[in-house]
């Protein structure tokens, strides 16, 4: 009587063999990509903010002033997280390091 024949391991999903290789670099991303939406769905709120200073007969030019903050504030998020998000996604891939 011979042994038994032994399995062939078990595949995992393509899906799960990445996110046990770089689980550090997808939280990076997810936590990044969370407090962006949070930053942008603030401004979005300030936007229509405006929009009903406008409707509501506020000067066009005191609005405008408001309107170049908010843009510079979207500016200013963006690339606040964008520097951040590449910042740790570099000391994953090359450094090898947590972020």
């Amino acid at each position: 009587m011979g042994t038994p024949a032994q399995a062939p391991p078990a595949r995992r999903h393509f899906v799960i063999e990445i996110w046990d290789e770089n689980r550090e670099a997808f939280k990076a991303i997810l936590a990044d990509t969370f407090l962006a939406l949070t930053a942008f769905a603030g401004l979005f709120v300030i936007f229509l903010f405006l929009h009903w200073m406008e409707h509501a007969g506020y000067s066009h030019e005191r609005i405008e002033v408001f309107e170049t903050i908010h843009y510079w504030g979207y500016l200013i998020v963006l690339g606040l997280f964008m520097s951040d998000l590449i910042g740790k996604l570099f000391t994953f891939f090359f450094l090898k390091r947590k972020p």
